[in-house]
C-alpha cells in the first residue's frame, strides 16, 4: 500500500495533473487509501481482528495491487525511452508518440473511475458494518500460551542439562574471587518463542534458589502491567507489604527489602528496553552475590540487559535431532527410544499419506507452538511484517544469501525511502532488525565468502500459512494438485529437483503475477508470456531455457530483478532495453558471449553478474552501476572505469 500512495502522490505532482478529470479521481484515490490503510495498520494482521474485518482487508490489499498495477501500466506507456530518434523520423515518432499518450489517458482516465467506484464501494462497506470499530467476539479471557512451562514435570523435560549446566557456570563462575564473587550477575536467555526460554530459566531457578535469602520468578509478557508486575515481585520476594500508591513506591520498598539480602531474581518474557529500564530498578548493588535471569527474543533487550549489570548472554538452540526424537517418542508413546512394535505399521501408514497436511496443521495449531510464535509476529512493525512474510518464498532449510534478498525487497517495493540513506542500507537495516528479534537465523559463511540466513521450519510454517490466507505468496509444489486463488501476486514453485513436475495451465494463464520465483532443477520450461507485471523473475534452477523462452521478456516493463542461469541460453533479446526499472541482471552461469548494444539503456541498472562477457561501447551511460562481475573490458573501458 505504501508503494501505491508515493505513486498516486507523484502522479499529483507531474504532468499528468493536466487532466482534470484524472488529477480528482486520483486526488479522492490517494485520500481514500491513505484513510484506508491507517486502519489496516491499526489492525494488521491481530489476533483481535474479527473475520468480517479481515475479508475487508484482504479486499482492500487485492484492489490496490490492481490500481498499482493500472498505474505502473500507463506510466510504463507514456515515459520517454532512451536512444529516440531526432529530426524528421523523431518528429514522426514523436507525433505518434502523442497521439499514444491522448488514447493512454483517455483509457487511464476510464480505468481510474472504474477503480474510484470500487472503492467508494468498499468505503461504504466499511462504514455500514463498522468494520473499523469490530472487535473481537470470542469472549475468552486470553491465557498466556507459557504458562504450562511455569508447571512443566522435570522428568518429562528433554535437552535441558546441558543448557542448565552452562547457565550456572555463567551465573557462579568467579564466585571464588571476592572481587568479582560479590558483584551482581546475570544471565540472559535470548531466542524465538517457543524455543523453550521459560523452561530452561525456571529449572536454573530451581536448581539454585537455595543459595539465597529470597528469590522470585515474574513474568513481563507483551503488554505489561508494570506495576502488578512490580506488586508480584514485593511479594514474591516475601514482604508483607502489597499495596501501593504508585510504581516509584513500589521500587522504593523493593529496594529497601533487599537491602541486606543475597537474593535470585528471574524477570521473564522482556518485550521492550523501556520495560526492562524500569524493571532494574528494584535490582539494588547489596555486594552479597546477587543474581538476575532473563529471558527475551529480542537480541537488542538482552544486550541492554547484559550491559546494565556484569551479563552475558546465552543463544537458545533448537533440540537436536536426537533429542527431538526422543521428546516426540516420550510425548506420543510413552516411550524413550523407539516407536511400539504395534504401532510401527501405523506410523509409516501416517508417514506416507500424502493428504494429512490438513491433520498435522491441526496438530500444529493444537500444541500451542503457533500462538506464541504469533506474538512474536503480531509485535513486528508493518515493515517488517511484509519483509518476513516473503521469506515464505523460500523451500524449508535454504540458505538464503542475504544481497539477494535485498535486491527482491527493493524490487518488489517493500523498502522505504529514508533521509541520506540508500534503499540497500534501509533493507539491511530491516533484515538487522529480524535478525535481532531472533525471526531470521544467521549461518555458516557461503563459498562466496559471506553469511547467508534461514527461517527456522516452525517460524516458516508459520509465515507460509499466513501468506497463503492474505494471498501475499502462493507456494506451489509439482508433485501436489492445490486450489489456487484467483489472482497470483506471488508465485513460488517448488519441485525438489522432480523430473515429472507438472505446470498447470490456471498457472501459466495468470496475468497479475509480480513475483516468479522456481527452486529444484527441473525440465520443465514454465511459460511465462502472459506475466506483464513481473517485477521479480529467478529462473536460476531452469537449466533447460534456450533463447526462444525469454524473448518475450523485452515486453515485462516493470522487470526489476531478473536472474537466468541456463548453458542454453547464447544471447539475450534486443528489446531488454525496454526495461527501464530493471535492477539486478544475473546471466553469470548461461553460454551469452556478449551483451546486447540495448543493454546501455537500463539506466537504472544497479548489479549486473555476467561470466566473461564483452560489455559494448557505451556502458558508461548506465550511471547507477554498482557490482559488475566477471566482465572483459577494451583498454578506453578500463580506463573510464578507472576513472
Amino acid at each position: 500500500m505504501e508503494s501505491l500512495l508515493c505513486k498516486l502522490s507523484s502522479m499529483l505532482e507531474s504532468q499528468y495533473r493536466r487532466n482534470k478529470r484524472v488529477e480528482k479521481d486520483v486526488l479522492f484515490l490517494r485520500n481514500e487509501l491513505s484513510s484506508m490503510n491507517a486502519v489496516m495498520q491499526k489492525h494488521a494482521m491481530s489476533e483481535e481482528s474479527d473475520s468480517q474485518l479481515k475479508a475487508w482487508m484482504k479486499e482492500v490489499r487485492e484492489l490496490a495491487y490492481d490500481i498499482e498495477d493500472v498505474i505502473d501500466a500507463f506510466m510504463a506507456q507514456v515515459e520517454e525511452k532512451p536512444g529516440q530518434a531526432t529530426g524528421i523520423k523523431g518528429f514522426i515518432v514523436n507525433s505518434i508518440k502523442r497521439l499514444k499518450d491522448l488514447v493512454s489517458s483517455s483509457t487511464i482516465a476510464e480505468e481510474i473511475g472504474e477503480l474510484k467506484n470500487q472503492v467508494i464501494e468498499m468505503s461504504d462497506r466499511k462504514k455500514r458494518y463498522k468494520l473499523d470499530m469490530s472487535i473481537s467476539k470470542d469472549t475468552n479471557a486470553v491465557i498466556d500460551p507459557r504458562l504450562p512451562a511455569l508447571y512443566a514435570d522435570v522428568s518429562g523435560l528433554v535437552g535441558v542439562d546441558g543448557p542448565n549446566s552452562k547457565i550456572i557456570k555463567m551465573l557462579t563462575e568467579d564466585d571464588a574471587d571476592s572481587r568479582f564473587g560479590k558483584q551482581i550477575k546475570l544471565v540472559s536467555i535470548v531466542g524465538f518463542g517457543g524455543l523453550g526460554k521459560t523452561t530452561l530459566a525456571i529449572q536454573v531457578y530451581q536448581k539454585i534458589k537455595g543459595q539465597f535469602d529470597c528469590t522470585c520468578f515474574v513474568s513481563v509478557s507483551q503488554r505489561p502491567h508494570i506495576k502488578k508486575i512490580l506488586a508480584d515481585l514485593l511479594v514474591g520476594l516475601g514482604s508483607a507489604d502489597s499495596i501501593w500508591d504508585d510504581e516509584h513506591q513500589v521500587i522504593n520498598r523493593i529496594r529497601e527489602f533487599l537491602c541486606n539480602k543475597r537474593y535470585l531474581i528471574v524477570i521473564d518474557d522482556i518485550w521492550t528496553i523501556t520495560a526492562w529500564e524500569i524493571l532494574k530498578c528494584v535490582l539494588l548493588e547489596n555486594g552479597l552475590g546477587n543474581r538476575i535471569i532473563t529471558t527475551t527474543w529480542i537480541f537488542d533487550i538482552a544486550k541492554s540487559c547484559c550491559c546494565s549489570f556484569n551479563g552475558h548472554i546465552y543463544h537458545i538452540e533448537p533440540l537436536s535431532d536426537t533429542d527431538s526424537r526422543k521428546l516426540f517418542l516420550k510425548r506420543i508413546f510413552h516411550a524413550p527410544d523407539s516407536c511400539p512394535s504395534h504401532l510401527e505399521d501405523l506410523s509409516v501408514a501416517i508417514a506416507t499419506k500424502s493428504d494429512m497436511k490438513d491433520e498435522w496443521e491441526l496438530v500444529l495449531n493444537s500444541v500451542g507452538m503457533k500462538k506464541i510464535l504469533l506474538l512474536s509476529f503480531y509485535d513486528l512493525p508493518p515493515h517488517l511484517k511484509t519483509c518476513l512474510l516473503y521469506l515464505s518464498i523460500y523451500p524449508e532449510d535454504y540458505k538464503i544469501p542475504p544481497r539477494s534478498l535485498i535486491r527482491r525487497w527493493i524490487a518488489e517495493g517493500f523498502i522505504a525511502e529514508e533521509r541520506g540513506k540508500r534503499l540497500d542500507q534501509v533493507a539491511q537495516s530491516y533484515l538487522n532488525e529480524l535478525i535481532n528479534r531472533s525471526m531470521i537465523i544467521p549461518r555458516y559463511i557461503n563459498i562466496y565468502g559471506g553469511p547467508v540466513f534461514q527461517v527456522h521450519d516452525m517460524v516458516l510454517s508459520v509465515i507460509k500459512s499466513l501468506s497463503a490466507e492474505e494471498n501475499f505468496v502462493t507456494v506451489v509444489d509439482g508433485q501436489q494438485s492445490i486450489s489456487l486463488p484467483k489472482r497470483i501476486r506471488r508465485l513460488s514453485l517448488q519441485f525438489n529437483d522432480s523430473e515429472d513436475a507438472v505446470i498447470g495451465t490456471a498457472i501459466t494463464s495468470q496475468k497479475y503475477i509480480r513475483s516468479l520465483t522456481i527452486f529444484g532443477f527441473t525440465k520443465q520450461v514454465p511459460s511465462f508470456s502472459n506475466y506483464k507485471a513481473l517485477r521479480v523473475l529467478d529462473l536460476a534452477y531452469c537449466e533447460f531455457l534456450e533463447n526462444h523462452h525469454i524473448e518475450c521478456v523485452g515486453s515485462m516493463l516493470q522487470l526489476r530483478y531478473m536472474v537466468l542461469h541456463s548453458n542454453f541460453i547464447t544471447e539475450l533479446p534486443d528489446q531488454i532495453g525496454n526495461l527501464q526499472h530493471l535492477e539486478l541482471l544475473n546471466v553469470r552461469f548461461c553460454s551469452i558471449q556478449g551483451l546486447p548494444v540495448t543493454v546501455v539503456q537500463l539506466r537504472k541498472l544497479v548489479c549486473l553478474y555476467v561470466s566473461l562477457v564483452k560489455l559494448p561501447d557505451r556502458f558508461g551511460n548506465m550511471q547507477l552501476l554498482e557490482e559488475l562481475t566477471h566482465i572483459l573490458l577494451s583498454i578506453a573501458q578500463y580506463n573510464w572505469l578507472k576513472s
